[in-house]
């Protein structure tokens, strides 16, 4: 997910929990502490996806260099991109 689309996501969620906070309250300030720790843990969640994200395409990268490493069959690396000279 790009940064915009969250961005705009987390900003009607927040919103939405506002308004909600607020009618079942009734006041301003609990409603807005309230989103305001909604806000943090919401950052703390992407944050969270988004280190999950990377250390997943890392071990990819790895596995898969392993794999390439365990094929030696004599082919250069060019020859793998179907690249021909």
């Amino acid at each position: 997910m790009y940064f915009p689309q969250f961005l705009v996501g987390a900003t009607a969620a927040l919103a939405l929990i506002f308004g909600w906070l607020y009618s079942v309250t009734g006041s301003f300030w609990a409603s807005f502490g309230w989103t305001v720790v909604s806000a943090v843990v919401l950052q703390v969640g992407y944050f969270a996806c988004v280190l999950v994200m990377i250390f997943r395409h890392v071990d990819e990268a790895t596995d898969a260099d392993r794999a390439v490493q365990k094929k030696p069959d004599g082919a250069s690396p060019a020859k793998h991109d179907r690249i021909f000279f």
